[in-house]
C-alpha cells in the first residue's frame, strides 16, 4: 500500500515543482523588499556649484538611505518620468522638487534640505556678527568673505570633532558570530507557505480513493486503518521534508545565505512543521467530501494561515494584538520563530525548544482530530 502511493507520488511532480519554484521566485522579492540593500535614487541638478549646495548634497548622502546622482535638467526630468529614481531636486538659489507623485521619501528629504539650509543661515549670520565684532574693535583690517569662511570652518570641524553621544547597537541575546540575514525570513516564509499546498493536495489523495472506492475495498481488505493511515501521511511528509532541504541548499548557493552549523536543527523544526502541517492537511481533508470542496477552501485557510504566521512579512511590524494572538495558533509563527532564534543565538534555546513543544502539540491535536473525523465518517 505505502509502496503504491510513493509510486503515484510522480503523478503530482509537475505541482512539486511549481511550488518549489515559486517559492524560491517569492523569497528573492520580498527578501529584497525587506532585507535588501536597494536605496531610492535622488537625481540632483546644481546650477550654482557652490559650497552651500555641495554641503546640502553631502547631507543627504550621509544619510545613507538614498543614492545620489549628479544630472542635468533635461536629463533628471527623463529619468524621473522613466520611473529611474524617486525625484529630481533643482538647487539654486531656491529649491525645487520635481517627481510623479508625492513619496514618504520626499518629506524626510525635505527637513534635511530645511534643516541643512537653516542651519547654513544661522552659521552664515553667526560668522558675519563676529565679522562685524572684529571690525568695530580691531584695528586689524580683515577680508569679510575670507573671514566668514575661515570662521564657518572652525565651527564644522568643531562640530564633527565632538560627539555629542555615541550608539551601541546590539540584538539581544544574539551571537556575536551570529549568521543571520534578513533574506532568511523570507526564504523560510515563502519555503513553509508554499508547501502547505504540496502536502494539502498529497493527503488530498484520500479523496480520490474514496471517490473511486478505492477505500471501500482497502477496508474489507487484510489492510489495517492504521495502514491506509500511513499510505497517505507518509508521502506527503517526504515531499515536504524534500522541500525543506530544497530550501536549505537554495538557500546557500543561490541566496547566499550562511546556515551555520546549526544546519541539522534547522532540520529538525522544519521537520516537526511538515509533522504539524501533514496532520493539519489529513484534518483539513476530513472535513470535506471531495476534491471540488478541498480545492475551493484551501487557498482560504492555507494563505490566511500563512499571512497570520508571518510567512510574508516580519511579525514584529505588526502592532494589533489581535493579530499577533492569531498568530500564536498558527504552525507557521511557531517554526519561523524557532529557526530565527536558532540562527540568531548560534544554539539551542528557551524560544526554538517551546517552539518544537507547541508544533508537535498542534501535530498531535489535529492528527487525533483528524482519525476521529475519519472513523466517524467510514462507521457512518
Amino acid at each position: 500500500m505505502l509502496k503504491l502511493k510513493l509510486r503515484l507520488l510522480k503523478d503530482n511532480t509537475t505541482l512539486y515543482v511549481i511550488m518549489i519554484l515559486m517559492s524560491l521566485l517569492l523569497a528573492g522579492v520580498f527578501g529584497n523588499a525587506f532585507g535588501g540593500n536597494n536605496k531610492g535614487t535622488i537625481f540632483i541638478e546644481d546650477t550654482t556649484k557652490s559650497v552651500l549646495n555641495a554641503d546640502l548634497i553631502h547631507d543627504l548622502e550621509g544619510e545613507g538611505s538614498f543614492n545620489i546622482k549628479l544630472v542635468t535638467h533635461e536629463e533628471g526630468l527623463k529619468r524621473v518620468s522613466g520611473r529611474e529614481g524617486l525625484m529630481l531636486i533643482q538647487l539654486s538659489d531656491s529649491l525645487k522638487i520635481y517627481e510623479l507623485k508625492p513619496t514618504l521619501e520626499r518629506y524626510q528629504i525635505v527637513k534635511i534640505l530645511q534643516d541643512t539650509r537653516s542651519a547654513q543661515n544661522a552659521l552664515e549670520q553667526y560668522s558675519e556678527q563676529i565679522y562685524q565684532i572684529v571690525s568695530e574693535h580691531s584695528d586689524i583690517k580683515v577680508n569679510k568673505s575670507e573671514w566668514v569662511q575661515t570662521v564657518k570652518a572652525k565651527v564644522k570641524a568643531y562640530e564633527e570633532s565632538q560627539a555629542v553621544f555615541t550608539l551601541d547597537q546590539q540584538a539581544f541575546e544574539a551571537d556575536p558570530l551570529s549568521h543571520y540575514d534578513p533574506k532568511i525570513h523570507s526564504m523560510i516564509g515563502m519555503t513553509l507557505f508554499f508547501v502547505t499546498y504540496s502536502l494539502l493536495f498529497t493527503v488530498g489523495d484520500y479523496l480520490e480513493d474514496r471517490r473511486l472506492h478505492t477505500l471501500d475495498r482497502m477496508m474489507v481488505s487484510p489492510i489495517s486503518r492504521f495502514q491506509i493511515l500511513t499510505a497517505n501521511v507518509v508521502p506527503a511528509f517526504l515531499v515536504g521534508a524534500f522541500q525543506i532541504v530544497i530550501m536549505i541548499l537554495c538557500g546557500k548557493f543561490i541566496f547566499g545565505i550562511q546556515w551555520g552549523e546549526q544546519v541539522g536543527l534547522i532540520l529538525v523544526i522544519g521537520i516537526m512543521y511538515i509533522f504539524t502541517m501533514t496532520s493539519l492537511s489529513f484534518f483539513i481533508v476530513s472535513l470535506v467530501k471531495n476534491m471540488t470542496q478541498l480545492g475551493a477552501i484551501s487557498p482560504i485557510i492555507l494563505t490566511g494561515m500563512g499571512m497570520l504566521g508571518g510567512c510574508m512579512w516580519p511579525l514584529e511590524i505588526i502592532n494589533s494584538k489581535i493579530l499577533l494572538s492569531l498568530a500564536s495558533l498558527t504552525p507557521h509563527k511557531w517554526a519561523i520563530s524557532g529557526i530565527e532564534s536558532l540562527m540568531i543565538t548560534g544554539h539551542v534555546s528557551k524560544q526554538m525548544v517551546s517552539s518544537l513543544g507547541i508544533l508537535f502539540l498542534m501535530g498531535c491535536i489535529y492528527m487525533i482530530l483528524a482519525v476521529r473525523m475519519l472513523n466517524y465518517k467510514i462507521s457512518d
